[in-house]
């Protein structure tokens, strides 16, 4: 295994020679090497074998493996493929396929290091015919794919609640929908800012009183109510949550919005009793100085109107109650179906 007939007199290992041979193959000017070694990537020439072994490395490569070059050399006989943890049979396919379309190598996968540790690669490659090799980059991109991971686990708890999620800008553009807002019939999905998606919806409040307590970091509760054709198709309770860096400043504000339209009376698609009590109790409880006016409404001879005509016309005489009433609201009002002829 060693030989010993060198003019410096010094023993060297049949692998050291064997590479000292690849080298001086693929010698380069100094002045390139210098370069190749003070890029933050992986650079390689590499023979166009099963093994893709390296005829040149710049050190950069040996930092993200850890392995000194003549250690590499003498574990892996420059071997690239043995620091592949991923099947390299679907790859080595690839690369014929690539070579007889004339395509640079465009490929992701996962190496280990010399601590055991597994991290992801990103290799790009041009082919070399003349010397039947390629010119590789690598580039570690443990970091985004751990990101991107992340990114893509997020997205599928967000898309798979049942509230619907907007998350905008502090300037209130919207940055994200889930699934659930993206899909909602009443929502505008043409609009790009919160201000487009709910003013003129939001009840009681304004949004930009809402925005103003929010940007202060307090998370804002409201409703927001949606017609058309003088009926109710929409009704969200909503939650807007400021959303910090680590650092604790405010980097963008998260919008949850619950559906009330399925709690809301059935016929008129107005609050419930108990919502409306709600309602008023945390206004008075908010505002407790400010006059309240309330108004009831009430059919007359509903009972006959029933007894007369069936159910399914009082029915509609209560929707059409509820419709004819709509005119006259605003979302500084707020209206409730409190029993079955009372609004």
């Amino acid at each position: 295994p060693f030989i010993k007939n060198r003019t410096d007199g010094n023993t060297v290992t049949r692998k050291e020679i064997l590479r000292e041979v690849l080298m001086s193959k693929t010698s380069l000017d100094r002045r390139v090497v210098t370069i190749m070694n003070h890029i933050h990537a992986g650079v390689l020439y590499c023979k166009n074998d099963r093994y893709s072994t390296i005829l040149y490395a710049n050190d950069y490569f040996y930092q993200m493996i850890g392995y000194e070059k003549d250690e590499f050399a003498i574990l892996f006989s420059n071997r690239f493929a043995d620091l592949v943890v991923d099947d390299v049979a679907p790859i080595l396919i690839s690369v014929k396929e690539h070579i007889a379309l004339g395509k640079d190598l465009d490929f992701e996968y996962r190496m280990h290091n010399k601590k055991g540790e597994i991290f992801w690669i990103h290799d790009t490659a041009k082919y070399d015919p003349e010397n039947n090799s390629w010119y590789v980059t690598i580039m570690d991109i443990t970091e985004m794919k751990s990101l991107k991971y992340e990114r893509e686990r997020l997205e599928f708890y967000l898309n798979n609640m049942p509230n619907k999620i907007v998350i905008c800008n502090l300037d209130t553009t919207i940055i994200y929908k889930n699934r659930q807002a993206a899909q909602c019939s009443y929502f505008n999905s043409e609009a790009t800012s919160l201000y487009q998606l709910e003013r003129g919806h939001v009840l009681v409040k304004s949004l930009d009183e809402i925005l103003c307590r929010a940007s202060d970091g307090e998370t804002q509760e409201y409703e927001t109510r949606y017609r058309k054709n003088g009926v109710f198709i929409g009704h969200d309770k909503n939650r807007l949550i400021p959303i910090r860096n680590s650092e604790g400043k405010i980097m963008n504000y998260m919008q949850v919005s619950e559906d009330l339209l399925a709690k809301s009376d059935g016929l008129t698609r107005f609050p419930t009793r108990s919502m409306f009590e709600y309602y008023f109790y945390c206004f008075t409880g908010s505002r407790p100085d400010t006059p309240v006016h309330l108004m009831i409404i009430d059919v007359d001879e509903f009972k006959g109107i029933n007894d007369t005509y069936g159910h399914r016309t009082g029915d509609e005489i209560i929707r059409m109650t509820a419709r004819n009433s709509l005119p006259c609201l605003d979302r500084k009002i707020t209206s409730a179906a409190l029993a079955e002829m009372n609004f």
